[in-house]
């Protein structure tokens, strides 16, 4: 069974194409790199999105001025007017990516929300880090590698923000309502009506504050149920399941790789 066939497509069938609405590539790599040896799993990047709630990704390219330099420290001047070099260097590092994401709708709730994420290939920067490595510039290992690397990142970053932060006023509000609840009725039940020791008070409240939340998550996903935009968690608000489970498949599979690795 082909790489292709495991759900590997070439970059360029695949800019070509646009074989799914959610998923853009327009990169423009250098035309000296043979992107049919490149491939991309959109099946793996679209379960990621689905886990991340992330609506759309686009990944383009761009040429950039600036790039990572050794800088030589100027410590002083000779007398014939020459600069004198201290024997350290500082480096000037560029990232080969940059990535921008917003929300799509402010006005649902957290476990609903959506974004679009848009990402940055630094074409320049990639190309003189493989020139200098041992890949070279037109290796189209290499190129996959940055892209996986570059692409991985991006959506861990952008869909963990998503997941766990930004929490909006409606979970702030719930929360608040649990704590300030649970604590009337356990110091009314607990202290008052069945005369039991303050002692074992902090211990029921954080009990409570535990079992109250996942409840009423639940009782809000009862009523959701038929809204195809949920994203279902055991949390209420930060979905951290869906956050541990975005970064261990960012870490352990590749998104984009070289299909014919043992081809010179």
């Amino acid at each position: 069974m082909s790489n292709i066939e495991r759900g590997f497509i070439p970059l360029r069938k695949v800019e070509d194409e646009q074989p799914l609405e959610t998923v853009v590539f327009s990169l423009g790599l250098p035309p000296f790199v043979d992107q049919d040896r490149i491939g991309v799993n959109l099946g793996r990047i679209n379960r990621l999105q689905g886990i991340a709630g992330i609506r759309q990704i686009t990944v383009t390219g761009q040429n950039s001025d600036t790039q990572s330099q050794d800088e030589v420290n100027i410590v002083g001047v000779n007398s014939d007017g020459s600069a004198i070099a201290s024997k350290g260097k500082s480096k000037t590092t560029v990232p080969t990516y940059e990535s921008n994401s917003f929300v799509r709708n402010d006005w649902v709730p957290m476990n609903q929300r959506q974004i679009i994420l848009n990402i940055r290939a630094n074409l320049d920067e990639i190309s003189l880090r493989l020139t200098n490595s041992k890949d070279g510039v037109r290796s189209p290992k290499g190129w996959a590698r940055e892209l996986d690397s570059g692409i991985r990142q991006s959506i861990k970053k952008a869909g963990t923000d998503n997941l766990v932060r930004n929490i909006d006023s409606e979970v702030k509000f719930q929360y608040k309502f649990l704590a300030i609840w649970n604590l009337g009725w356990i110091a009314l039940i607990n202290t008052i009506l069945l005369k039991e020791s303050i002692q074992d008070f902090p211990k029921v409240y954080i009990l409570s504050m535990i079992t109250g939340p996942s409840i009423w998550n639940f009782l809000n996903m009862i009523t959701d149920r038929q809204n195809p935009n949920l994203r279902k968690s055991i949390f209420l608000g930060p979905q951290f399941d869906r956050a541990i489970a975005l970064r261990t498949l960012t870490a352990s599979q590749k998104l984009v790789k070289d299909l014919r690795p043992d081809k010179k």
